[in-house]
């Protein structure tokens, strides 16, 4: 009921299905391959000396 209060004082809105007792939430029932994810993975690096972007390499010429 704390909680519920919470959410809705912030303005979330937030309800519950299903819920089997006993059995993990989604989240932890989802297998993974144990590499990064997508959001956590570093850009390419990249070559400070030469442009990356068209108009800077126009610029240039």
């Amino acid at each position: 009921p704390v909680r519920r209060a919470l959410l809705d004082g912030a303005g979330i809105q937030n309800q519950v299905f299903a819920k089997t007792p006993g059995r993990p939430n989604l989240i932890a029932r989802l297998l993974g391959d144990r590499t990064d994810p997508v959001i956590a993975s570093r850009p390419p690096e990249r070559d400070p000396i030469r442009p990356t972007s068209l108009a800077t390499t126009d610029i240039q010429r």
